[in-house]
């Protein structure tokens, strides 16, 4: 249920290690809290709205009647949903709290799918019976109430208050769960990649740009179309999340295995570098063409899914406006790396 870096949080945090690491990085060189108060301005917290945690960030703390109070922001989310909340509904930045979580997550996310699939047989079962069936009847299966008026994110489906996504588009940009429909230009390059790999190619590396370049030149290019403050710190929230989990999953799945000598001596080289200062435009590709899987690893929701995909398709159509980014050829191998590549 998370947006951004927290949106692709569980394909990212594996081990109780990799939380520390996130957690530290959230909440290093914080003030001390209100006198009484547990929590400091600034602070990364879960808060609970709706019977979930969300990451939520400290804007301001206050005491009110003795008892200190917090404005949280649901991290990803529109300001919209900023908030005034007591103690009771936060909880700490920490390892426990989070695989609590994740667990009712994925259970919810167990019964939101069963619920679906009943729904489909109904309808299913009554079209059998009757192709003409009246307006009525066919909005027994309507897609769930939308939000509150309430602003959303405009890369959301659902927001921290519990609201349903509105349906509206959505058949249009996947099929089934988690499919991220590529365009067709992006099923030609990663054909032209797989041959390239196959006749014994490579991407020169380190790539120039790079994908942290091409994201950062993206984010640009929106904050020029946009001029909203609220939507540019939201998107940077998702991007970030795209690059973290770029770094992530290049090592473990989005190389084939004639490129991992190449793998290995760049990480040799570079060992503290992210890779997305190193790869380019043809990993980043095959990064979109992972997503149903990496989302299947990690038990996503249909609505978090929703904001991955259309932030990805947008990304997708800004790469297809510029093909620079993309090689024009990929380079030969010598017989030392051939060698290599076939121990």
């Amino acid at each position: 249920e998370y947006m951004g870096t927290t949106l692709l949080f569980g394909l990212m945090i594996k081990t109780k290690e990799d939380f520390d690491k996130y957690a530290s990085k959230k909440n290093k060189d914080l003030p001390e809290p209100p006198a009484g108060g547990l929590y400091a301005d600034g602070e990364t917290v879960f808060c609970t709205q709706s019977d979930k945690l969300w990451e939520s960030k400290i804007l301001d703390v206050k005491v009110s009647v003795g008892k200190p109070q917090y404005f949280v922001h649901y991290n990803g989310w529109s300001s919209q949903w900023d908030e005034w909340v007591g103690e009771e509904r936060l909880q700490k930045l920490e390892y426990e709290v989070y695989k609590k979580s994740r667990q009712q997550q994925a259970q919810q996310s167990r019964r939101e799918r069963g619920k679906d699939s009943k729904r489909r047989d109904r309808k299913r079962k009554a079209d059998d019976q009757d192709d003409g069936c009246s307006e009525s009847e066919s909005n027994t299966d309507a897609a769930p109430a939308g939000p509150p008026p309430r602003k959303r994110s405009k890369y959301s489906t659902a927001g921290p208050a519990g609201a349903g996504a509105s349906g509206d588009g959505d058949g249009e940009s996947r099929g089934a769960r988690g499919r991220l429909a590529l365009p067709s230009f992006a099923k030609q390059l990663l054909v032209r990649d797989s041959e390239a790999i196959d006749a014994r190619c490579l991407v020169p590396l380190p790539r120039v740009p790079c994908v942290a370049t091409i994201l950062k030149c993206y984010l640009t290019y929106k904050d020029a179309l946009t001029h909203d403050d609220a939507f540019s710190a939201e998107l940077r929230e998702v991007i970030d999340g795209l690059k973290s989990l770029f770094d992530k999953a290049l090592g473990l799945q989005l190389l084939y295995r004639f490129e991992r000598p190449q793998y290995v001596a760049q990480r040799e080289r570079n060992p503290r570098i992210d890779m997305s200062d190193v790869y380019g435009a043809e990993h980043l590709l095959r990064l979109f063409a992972q997503l149903p899987e990496l989302f299947a690893q990690a038990d996503v929701s249909e609505a978090s899914m929703a904001v991955v995909e259309r932030v990805s398709l947008d990304l997708l159509a800004y790469l297809e406006a510029n093909p620079q980014f993309f090689l024009a050829e990929y380079e030969p191998t010598s017989p030392e790396y051939l060698r290599m590549a076939s121990i």
